[in-house]
């Protein structure tokens, strides 16, 4: 399980640097989130740089933003730039009428040996109207020529919006969306977007993580926020694809309004956990 990095703890530096519990050397600047075990980062994005190597496979937009930032660096903005698809809930596995960010890495295996990805990040629900016409989604899905193996969790926060409840759904191997968890926040409250006159830059982050393994095909967890949820006993979702042998790690975003809507993302890591 991730668990929090106290910063006040002792070992805390001034050069904004610390000693973890395990006694490795972290920098806050890198994100501070320590990740504990055997693990292997394979990328991490926190979007301080000009061209991050991250795509829109999609409609719409993604892009650096420095207006919103995270730990005072910038973060990515996914906004479908008004594009309404009239869907009613996250892509199944994918819709190409809203945004898909992602990077691809070259991972030409499946069955036993193929591996365990994690996928983990920080959202935050920027803009007005997150809570009646959103539908973002975090994925970690891979292609070996022949099928599609897409493993999804759709971070709902429409449906029970009312009841100040965002509804946690995974894509399940028949290739719909199961409930499997609950969280209570108001999607609706700390919204940035000036031509609302809405100005709340803080607004509010939440740290998602995605487990995934490949070998047997099946969820491993997720968690949202402090919140880790065994999906070890689902299989993910497998389907005829010829598209290229790939990787994918991507967030996801569509709405049903061509109002602007729009989410931010940050300090994006990507793991093989063993």
């Amino acid at each position: 399980m991730t668990t929090p990095v106290n910063i006040q703890d002792p070992a805390y530096t001034a050069n904004d640097a610390y000693v973890d519990s395990q006694g490795r050397l972290k920098t806050l600047t890198t994100g501070n989130w320590s990740r504990v075990g055997a693990r292997q980062v394979l990328f991490h994005h926190d979007f301080s740089r000009l061209n991050p190597s991250m795509y829109n496979d999609a409609a719409g937009g993604a892009w650096r933003d420095s207006d919103v930032t995270f730990m005072g660096r910038p973060t990515a903005r996914l906004d479908p730039m008004g594009i309404n698809d009239s869907a009613t809930q996250s892509g199944a596995p994918l819709d190409t009428s809203g945004v898909i960010y992602k990077i691809r890495l070259a991972s030409p295996q499946t069955g036993a040996g193929a591996g365990v990805y994690g996928f983990e990040g920080w959202m935050r629900f920027t803009s007005n109207g997150c809570d009646t016409d959103i539908y973002p989604s975090v994925a970690l899905y891979y292609r070996d020529g022949t099928n599609a193996y897409h493993s999804k969790v759709w971070i709902d926060t429409v449906t029970d919006s009312a009841s100040k409840l965002v509804d946690l759904k995974y894509f399940n191997s028949a290739g719909t969306f199961t409930q499997f968890g609950q969280y209570l926040y108001q999607v609706s409250g700390h919204a940035y977007n000036p031509f609302a006159k809405l100005y709340d830059k803080a607004g509010g982050w939440h740290y998602f993580r995605l487990v995934t393994d490949m070998g047997t095909l099946k969820y491993t967890s997720f968690q949202f926020n402090e919140v880790t949820y065994d999906l070890s006993a689902n299989s993910i979702r497998t389907s005829a694809s010829t598209s290229q042998t790939m990787l994918h790690f991507s967030v996801e975003m569509n709405q049903h309004t061509s109002s602007r809507r729009w989410i931010n993302i940050a300090d994006l890591v990507g793991t093989r956990e063993s």
